[in-house]
């Protein structure tokens, strides 16, 4: 973390995750030696600890005792501090983990931002599309093109690309025509199998809070804490059920796909991915991207290595002939040679 911090230099960053320290900066009560190190590394890159509060970000249940600490840690570069707000601990995210969630804002000064939560692939809401109207608009402008009058067979790549441009263009045209779009920014819908399991997940909220809740008015919590581990594992095991039904689910529909769901997927435009940054190589991170390409390059090219075979020492091994010998030698070759 150090090396990249370093050698990342004055980019700002944001870097969050499971330190295993405490400290009081970030809320704990005590410090210990872990803690004292992630302080060295926060200064000595001019970073600031975002976190607010004393809400515990990790909670577990050992031998029927509650634990709980704050060990995950939100850091922000000086020049972009401020842009960080409402910092805070979310245990109803995932419930799943002995890990709570934690949100804040990054207050962008560029305001043509939007974040796009529909995962959707599709393009068009074709449930209730005008299907007369888009079989209309459809063979009008293949009519008016010269597509139908084209021998596919003959075309070389460039003009089959071109080709397939117009076509899907027209299936655009058509679609717009007769059937509404999705929004950009459509409400996030959770996965199936989440929401299948949202009831036993509420449950577990509930409870935890009931234990939070009884911890402060120094109850006894013993039978909150065997019934909370309880319904964690009824939970994980149901949620290990669901989605092993809804993989088996989708694998099933593969067969039956219809024309405009793959039509839709065509359809979508995505950006190409990117390739790596960072790449772990010996358990070190490279810094940059001539690191990287440097070891993407070695490991699958290696160098050649010496050759280490012992050179042939048979007395009937025939010495080796240069070009100019076999020339030379050759009755045919040499009579050829000097007629030139």
């Amino acid at each position: 973390m150090d090396a990249f911090l370093k050698a990342t230099g004055d980019s700002p960053k944001i870097v969050g995750g499971d330190f295993n320290g405490w400290h009081p900066i970030w809320g704990s009560p005590v410090a210990n030696a872990r803690g004292g190190d992630v302080v060295d590394l926060v200064y000595g890159n001019e970073l600031v600890v975002c976190n607010v509060g004393d809400s515990p970000t990790f909670e577990t249940i050992t031998h029927g005792r509650h634990r709980d600490s704050i060990i995950d840690i939100t850091l922000a570069s000086e020049s972009i501090y401020h842009l960080v707000s409402e910092w805070q601990v979310n245990p109803q995210i995932c419930t799943s983990s002995q890990h709570h969630a934690i949100e804040f804002y990054l207050n962008s000064p560029n305001s043509d931002l939007y974040t796009n939560y529909n995962t959707s692939t599709f393009i068009y809401k074709s449930k209730k599309a005008c299907w007369p109207l888009f079989n209309e608009t459809l063979h009008l402008h293949l009519t008016q093109s010269d597509i139908l009058d084209i021998n596919i067979s003959a075309l070389n790549p460039s003009e089959l690309d071109d080709l397939i441009a117009k076509v899907v263009e027209i299936i655009h045209i058509a679609c717009r025509k007769s059937m509404r779009m999705r929004g950009k920014g459509g409400k996030y819908k959770p996965p199936l199998v989440v929401r299948r399991t949202r009831g036993s997940e509420l449950e577990i909220i509930k409870l935890h809070h009931r234990i939070q809740e009884a911890k402060r008015r120094g109850l006894a919590i013993e039978d909150l804490v065997q019934q909370h581990m309880t319904l964690k594992a009824a939970y994980a095991q149901n949620l290990r059920a669901e989605s092993t039904k809804s993989f088996r689910d989708f694998c099933s529909l593969q067969t039956k796909e219809n024309v405009w769901s793959l039509t839709n997927r065509l359809l979508k435009e995505s950006t190409a991915r990117r390739p790596p940054t960072t790449l772990k190589i010996n358990n070190k991170f490279t810094a940059n991207n001539y690191e990287t390409a440097t070891a993407l390059l070695n490991h699958f090219y290696p160098p050649d290595l010496p050759d280490t075979d012992p050179p042939s020492s048979r007395a009937d091994c025939p010495p080796r002939m240069t070009l100019w010998t076999l020339m030379m030698n050759h009755p045919s070759l040499q009579r050829r040679c000097w007629s030139t």
